[in-house]
């Protein structure tokens, strides 16, 4: 099934639940998004 496959096969590849894997994501990606902010006001406001 292409939910399946889609879905749960990765997560399940590195030993996480769906909602594990989201989490980790989620985190991961939020601190990029962070630190792409801090780097972008660096660069407006070098101080």
């Amino acid at each position: 099934m292409i939910v399946k496959r889609l879905f749960l096969e990765r997560p399940a590849s590195v030993g996480e639940s769906y909602g594990e894997h989201l989490r980790f994501a989620v985190g991961i990606g939020g601190a990029m998004m962070l630190a792409g902010l801090c780097g972008t006001l660096h660069a407006m406001l070098p101080f």
